[in-house]
């Protein structure tokens, strides 16, 4: 069990490392404002509450020989109030009732106890102080835990390294298939993208495929109206054949002689005057 926040969120600014006096040895937290609400580390009971010293109160912590010092507070919670872990439980005071000091909360513990063995170490610790930095820090908000123990504030032992627990052949089947269905989802939505994807290129080809047919039907028009002139043609030379065939049948032989007679000897008349020949 490790004691938590006693802001219970944010950032815990170190101003004064390791520091005591003939009741507790504390660690100093700077960057708080007067009226910040202060709560609880661990559950516990309030067995102390004074305007001396600083004014502060004490949390002696459920089934653990630790006591938490907070000074430098006010508006505490009554004497003998049992709190829980994260019950506020006083809140930072002024300068004028924590003794004249700077605006700070001092969180000690009793003698033979140090308060960052037993802090959560999921908390974040900060400094601006070159000193704390270089004794106490590997970089600006990395704490060097190696420094301090790691303790339950309940056994005052090494916390336990968690163990997790051993699957169980049901745990393991509904693993895989969790992974199996996470996979079939993936796969899904590939195919999905695939999918959309041919979806877009048959869409496209529709288009073009009514596109076609438009261009058929005006290619299928403009040959039937040809088809038709073509008839039309071939009706009208059958027509003229027959009527040259009929008008060829009504002229004689002797008739066309006499027609090619007189061409040919007016082409001659014309070829001898050409020739100066007079008549």
């Amino acid at each position: 069990m490790k004691f938590s926040n006693p802001f219970k969120t944010g950032t815990l600014w170190i101003s004064q490392t390791y520091h005591q006096n003939t009741s507790n040895k504390a660690v100093d937290f700077g960057s708080v404002s007067v009226g910040k609400s202060v709560y609880a580390i661990a559950d516990g009971t309030i067995t102390t509450v004074s305007s001396a010293s600083g004014s502060y109160c004490v949390l002696t912590i459920k089934d653990s020989p630790i006591k938490a010092f907070y000074v430098h507070c006010y508006n505490f919670v009554k004497k003998g109030t049992v709190v829980k872990k994260g019950d506020k439980i006083a809140e930072i005071a002024p300068k004028e009732v924590n003794g004249g000091y700077a605006v700070h909360f001092h969180l000690g513990l009793n003698l033979g106890y140090n308060l960052m063995d037993y802090m959560d170490r999921k908390i974040i610790f900060a400094t601006k102080y070159a000193d704390i930095m270089k004794s106490w820090f590997l970089s600006s908000e990395k704490i060097n835990w190696a420094l301090h123990k790691d303790l339950s504030y309940i056994t005052n032992k090494p916390e336990a390294p968690v163990v997790p627990p051993q699957q169980t052949e049901c745990e393991k089947q509904i693993e895989r298939l969790e992974a199996e269905l996470k996979q079939s989802q993936v796969t899904t939505e590939s195919l999905e993208g695939q999918l959309g994807t041919l979806m877009a290129k048959f869409n496209t080809l529709n288009e073009e495929v009514v596109e076609g047919r438009k261009e058929l039907d005006n290619l299928q028009k403009k040959y039937d109206i040809l088809h038709i002139e073509k008839n039309r043609i071939e009706n009208d030379l059958v027509k003229t054949v027959a009527q040259l065939n009929s008008q060829l049948s009504t002229i004689s032989v002797g008739k066309i002689f006499s027609e090619l007679f007189k061409r040919l000897f007016a082409k001659l008349i014309k070829l001898l005057k050409g020739q100066g020949v007079k008549f």
